[in-house]
């Protein structure tokens, strides 16, 4: 696998999961993330580029670094931003 950037690389791992296993996605998310190697946005961008942003999108929020609601059983999960963690996941 090829290296483009940081967010790039977590999103491409998560794309191939099935071939170098979930635990290599997560630890380079989890390798990434503390050390501010990418954002929230450049992460959002390359996880929809490679087709995988929903989940990312659920790991985050298994990981309760976003918190996120559904209206009903199996419906859509909405996710909520207050403006301290929109600036935080930004930075």
């Amino acid at each position: 696998m090829r290296v483009y950037s940081p967010a790039k690389t977590v999103a491409d791992c998560f794309k191939y999961r099935h071939k170098y296993g979930l635990d290599v996605a997560i630890e380079a998310l989890r390798d990434g993330w503390p050390e501010k190697k990418f954002t929230m946005n450049e992460l959002s961008k390359a996880a929809a580029v490679c087709r995988v942003s929903q989940h990312v999108a659920y790991y985050w929020l298994e990981r309760g670094v976003v918190t996120g609601r559904r209206r009903r059983p199996g419906g859509i999960i909405w996710i909520v931003l207050s403006a301290e963690k929109e600036q935080e996941l930004a930075a």
